[in-house]
């Protein structure tokens, strides 16, 4: 079915990162974008490439998106981020110089290996110095999801990483009167997996990836209280279904309304260590920014990803950080379907799990 005369339709951006596919295709029309449609499933952790493959098909007919083009995720455990700094050099010296310095630490040979940098801060002088952040992937990895696209009769115009899908989704931040000038923290929370990201005025400046997700602090704490895992993760299931449709977490430093503040239900401070290390591994990556790339730090952290829905956990995380944050919402400023509309905007409840699927459909388009 082709676009309305007037609208440019966008790729579908395909999110399969974390437990389940999030699929989003955005059209630009004269008013700004609009969502053309969005969907989600979800599935039980470690399904096989042929499962995957099996619900995103049905997904994508099951729902009104348009033509075959599409933009996808890379799976965020497969990626590996690195911060390097080298010597200011032209392009087609500056791969070979990554590929050189990070030989001992990619998951496989340079060779086998698909990487993409992107530059965050240069020095200007007589020692001219450029940090770099560098994603890292498998050649097989990339090979694999474009079979999978090839089978499904889909044709891919992008494959990106997960933090820079998320960066794309949220360009906006900072544009806020209040808000001028602002350092944002972006966590994408996963059950196994929690990616970060700083950004300033819409750039980029930080990326790292923990191996430890929301469940895997559930685990924890259920060890210590010796209640079934089963039970914990069922009770947050329910929990995240019936949020209130607006959340504001600690958020004195905006002019926004507030909301009473979410207590964790769950007993995640039964963590123990586990949360500790956690919450110290986020520290130290905001201390590494704070001293290499922006002595003012941090001023505002902005949750996102499935487990974002999870209030009590991202109030819980923001007050150990000491960071005013809120629940990132992608679809903020963008056009939803007519059917959908709330009598007012704040009456909408955010949708932190679509983040890395609206960015990839913004991403399409550029590339495409």
């Amino acid at each position: 079915m082709a676009a309305k005369s007037g609208r440019q339709m966008n790729p579908i951006g395909v999110d399969l990162s974390g437990d389940g596919v999030r699929a989003v295709q955005l059209e630009s029309t004269d008013k700004g974008l609009r969502v053309a449609d969005r969907a989600a499933h979800t599935w039980p952790s470690g399904a096989a490439d042929e499962d995957v493959r099996g619900h995103l098909g049905r997904l994508l007919k099951e729902h009104h998106f348009q033509g075959y083009r599409i933009a996808m995720s890379l799976p965020g455990d497969q990626v590996s981020v690195h911060h390097v700094r080298l010597p200011v050099m032209p392009q087609e010296q500056l791969d070979e110089a990554i590929a050189t310095t990070l030989a001992d630490r990619l998951p496989c040979p340079a060779a086998d290996t698909v990487m993409r940098h992107v530059e965050i801060f240069a020095t200007s002088g007589r020692d001219c110095q450029a940090d770099h952040i560098v994603f890292a992937v498998p050649r097989a990895v990339v090979e694999r999801q474009l079979q999978m696209a090839e089978r499904l009769g889909l044709m891919v115009v992008g494959i990106n990483a997960l933090p820079l899908a998320i960066g794309h989704a949220f360009s906006y931040l900072g544009r806020r009167r209040d808000e001028t000038g602002f350092t944002f923290l972006l966590a994408h929370l996963e059950k196994r997996a929690t990616h970060l990201l700083i950004m300033h005025e819409g750039e980029m400046r930080f990326a790292r990836t923990i191996g430890t997700g929301v469940h895997d602090l559930l685990e924890a704490a259920a060890a210590q209280s010796g209640r079934p895992v089963k039970e914990l993760c069922e009770q947050q299931a329910l929990m995240m279904k019936h949020q209130p449709d607006t959340v504001m977490l600690n958020s004195r430093m905006t002019a926004a309304p507030e909301t009473p503040q979410h207590a964790a239900s769950l007993p995640y401070q039964l963590a123990g260590a586990a949360l500790d290390n956690y919450v110290e591994e986020i520290l130290s990556g905001l201390c590494y920014f704070s001293s290499t790339v922006n002595t003012h730090g941090v001023d505002k952290a902005v949750f996102v990803g499935p487990q974002a829905n999870d209030y009590g956990f991202c109030q819980m995380l923001a007050n150990r950080l000491g960071l005013p944050a809120q629940i990132g919402d992608p679809f903020a400023g963008i056009e939803l379907p007519a059917g959908e509309l709330p009598a007012a905007p704040a009456d909408r409840r955010p949708e932190p799990e679509m983040a890395a699927a609206v960015g990839l459909s913004l991403f399409g388009a550029m590339v495409n």
